[in-house]
Protein backbone atom coordinates (compact mmCIF):
# COMPACT_ATOMS: atom_id res chain seq x y z
CA UNK A 1 0.00 0.00 0.00
CA UNK A 2 2.78 2.45 0.87
CA UNK A 3 3.75 2.21 -3.12
CA UNK A 4 0.59 3.83 -4.33
CA UNK A 5 1.46 7.08 -3.09
CA UNK A 6 5.35 6.73 -4.70
CA UNK A 7 4.37 5.81 -7.98
CA UNK A 8 1.56 8.60 -7.84
CA UNK A 9 4.71 11.38 -6.74
CA UNK A 10 6.22 9.48 -10.35
CA UNK A 11 3.77 10.54 -12.24
CA UNK A 12 3.31 13.23 -11.59
CA UNK A 13 3.85 15.57 -14.71
CA UNK A 14 6.96 17.95 -14.90
CA UNK A 15 6.25 21.55 -15.46
CA UNK A 16 9.27 22.91 -17.81
CA UNK A 17 10.34 25.38 -17.54
CA UNK A 18 9.70 25.75 -13.68
CA UNK A 19 9.93 29.22 -11.73
CA UNK A 20 12.02 29.02 -8.61
CA UNK A 21 12.77 32.35 -6.46
CA UNK A 22 15.93 32.51 -4.99
CA UNK A 23 14.90 33.89 -1.56
CA UNK A 24 19.14 35.13 -0.64
CA UNK A 25 19.55 36.97 -4.10
CA UNK A 26 15.78 37.83 -4.16
CA UNK A 27 15.37 37.18 -8.00
CA UNK A 28 13.25 33.92 -9.83
CA UNK A 29 15.43 31.37 -11.75
CA UNK A 30 14.06 29.76 -14.57
CA UNK A 31 14.77 26.21 -14.61
CA UNK A 32 14.72 24.17 -17.47
CA UNK A 33 14.29 20.10 -17.24
CA UNK A 34 15.72 17.66 -20.14
CA UNK A 35 13.02 14.48 -20.61
CA UNK A 36 15.05 12.58 -17.96
CA UNK A 37 14.09 15.26 -15.54
CA UNK A 38 17.09 16.58 -15.11
CA UNK A 39 18.05 20.16 -14.63
CA UNK A 40 19.39 21.12 -17.83
CA UNK A 41 19.35 24.85 -18.21
CA UNK A 42 18.67 27.87 -16.23
CA UNK A 43 18.40 31.60 -16.95
CA UNK A 44 19.94 33.53 -14.78
CA UNK A 45 22.80 30.64 -15.01
CA UNK A 46 24.62 28.95 -12.49
CA UNK A 47 27.89 31.24 -13.06
CA UNK A 48 25.59 34.82 -13.40
CA UNK A 49 23.76 33.29 -9.79
CA UNK A 50 27.33 33.66 -8.52
CA UNK A 51 28.24 36.67 -9.85
CA UNK A 52 25.45 38.22 -8.11
CA UNK A 53 25.84 36.97 -5.07
CA UNK A 54 29.50 37.76 -4.96
CA UNK A 55 28.10 41.15 -5.84
CA UNK A 56 25.82 41.51 -2.82
CA UNK A 57 28.12 42.66 -0.17
CA UNK A 58 30.10 44.99 -3.05
CA UNK A 59 28.85 48.78 -2.68
CA UNK A 60 30.41 50.84 -5.19
CA UNK A 61 31.84 54.06 -3.68
CA UNK A 62 32.61 54.94 0.41
CA UNK A 63 29.16 54.35 2.38
CA UNK A 64 28.19 57.84 3.28
CA UNK A 65 27.94 59.14 6.73
CA UNK A 66 24.37 60.06 7.96
CA UNK A 67 26.04 63.29 9.15
CA UNK A 68 26.97 63.78 5.98
CA UNK A 69 23.75 63.52 4.08
CA UNK A 70 21.16 66.12 3.46
CA UNK A 71 18.23 66.53 5.90
CA UNK A 72 15.36 64.77 5.01
CA UNK A 73 17.36 61.61 2.90
CA UNK A 74 18.07 58.28 3.38
CA UNK A 75 21.08 56.34 3.88
CA UNK A 76 21.60 56.10 0.16
CA UNK A 77 20.71 60.14 -0.37
CA UNK A 78 17.33 59.19 -1.57
CA UNK A 79 14.50 62.54 -0.53
CA UNK A 80 12.25 60.48 2.18
CA UNK A 81 8.35 61.23 2.05
CA UNK A 82 6.65 61.88 4.97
Amino acid sequence: MQEAPARAAAAAPLVNPSLRFDQKLGIVVVEFFNDSGELANSAPSPRQLRAYEAGMNIRSGPMPLTRDLPAGTDEDGLSVVA
